[in-house]
């Protein structure tokens, strides 16, 4: 007999927040709100350490991230890096760029950034 479950997530109302003040008190407790639940679910170690390594790899690897979009694709505008990926919640999409860092394959890392960007989509839509 298979026993489904079903995820939970955070669910936050920013309907009320503070937003002509980068320092009002709403906004550091939504910010504290959030990153609490990143932790609980264990997407924020996950994640940010993959996507800090991957500006890790050398500038000739990153720039093999291309689009015919301006500024999409991988850019370097010293000091900051920055990678706009198009329709990132494509498997597709997340097999390429695998492909791209991880010659080699890892079909873990593939999965799990094809989850994550799924559910952060999912979020948006809220």
């Amino acid at each position: 007999m298979a026993i489904q479950t079903q995820a939970k997530i955070s669910v936050f109302d920013f309907s009320n927040l503070d937003l002509k003040s980068d320092a009002s008190t709403s906004w550091f407790s939504a910010c504290k709100d959030v990153y609490n639940a990143l932790e609980k679910y264990q997407l924020h170690n996950t994640m940010f350490t993959s996507i800090g390594e991957l500006f890790e790899f050398p500038t000739e690897t990153k720039l093999k991230v291309t689009y015919d979009s301006p500024f999409h694709g991988y850019s370097s505008f010293p000091p900051f890096e920055r990678m706009m990926i198009d329709n990132a919640t494509s498997k597709d999409v997340t097999q390429k760029l695998t492909n791209i860092f991880l010659p080699n394959g890892n079909d873990n890392y593939c999965e799990s950034t094809n989850s994550y960007v799924k559910l952060t989509a999912e979020l948006e839509k809220w």
